[in-house]
């Protein structure tokens, strides 16, 4: 920089950032109802206060013992996932059903690692036009557990 007049008076250090003031939080309702309930992109909820802003931001927590968590089997995993929003058990709704699946890729030998990278990135044109979203918030451990359910047909 050869001109350095400019350059008097300025901040040493800037912080480029956003933050959505207070009186804008809630300004057209609660996010997190106007997104979908699965994928990776879920809204926040405009209802409460920011994380930072709660009373217990900064302060330490005191955590007590709880309950040992339930075992969830793939079936309770598909519908958290909102799997069940495109998939059926029998029957073809927006994406194809768990027996059409099953019966598609029996026999196939690397099934389980196409459908899990399939899932992860989602996709379209093998059982129609519908693109299936990409999955990305699952785990590859819930992925592979999901995966595997539906080439056993479910079981």
């Amino acid at each position: 920089v050869k001109n350095t007049a400019c350059m008097a008076n300025c901040a040493q250090h800037v912080a480029i950032g956003s933050v959505l003031p207070d009186y804008a939080r809630n300004a057209h309702n609660n996010l997190a109802e106007q997104n979908r309930e699965y994928g990776p992109y879920r809204g926040v909820d405009t209802t409460k206060p920011p994380v930072a802003a709660l009373p217990s931001s900064g302060m330490m927590m005191v955590s007590t013992a709880s309950a040992a968590p339930k075992a969830v089997g793939p079936a309770d995993l598909f519908k958290k996932e909102n799997c069940s929003a495109c998939h059926a058990p029998a029957a073809k709704l927006v994406g194809p059903s768990i027996a059409d699946v099953a019966n598609k890729y029996k026999g196939v030998a690397n099934a389980q690692a196409m459908l899990e990278k399939k899932v992860k990135a989602g996709g379209a044109g093998v059982w129609g036009a519908i693109p299936m979203p990409a999955q990305t918030q699952l785990s590859d451990a819930d992925n592979k557990t999901l995966v595997q359910w539906m080439l056993n047909g479910g079981k």
